[in-house]
């Protein structure tokens, strides 16, 4: 049996047997998402900061839009982490269509 196969607990000691929840993954990959993301969009679309202040400007409505879509965003990953922790990774991909219906607006 090829070390890959072995189970985590007999490669690690107790400090990695603790499994992180959904919430937990979520909170450790925000971050990261942010440091990557914002950086690379403010350089692909320089105009984007500028435009998003001159929407709120115009319409203050645009802010709670945008509060409005990423909570909805945060809520479907938070979803997908939990379907995949109580069933199994397939299952999100034998029902694609509530993923792409929620994620679609």
């Amino acid at each position: 049996m090829a070390p890959s196969t072995l189970p985590s607990a007999s490669r690690c000691n107790g400090a990695c047997r603790e499994k992180l929840n959904s919430m937990d993954l979520l909170q450790y990959m925000a971050p990261v998402a942010v440091v990557l993301l914002v950086p690379a969009t403010l350089m692909m679309e320089p105009d984007a900061l500028g435009a998003a202040v001159e929407l709120a400007r115009e319409d203050p409505s645009f802010v709670w839009m945008l509060i409005g879509k990423s909570s909805l965003a945060y809520l479907l990953n938070l979803t997908n982490f939990l379907v995949t922790k109580h069933t199994s990774p397939l299952t999100l991909q034998v029902r694609p269509a509530n993923h792409g219906a929620l994620s679609a607006h």
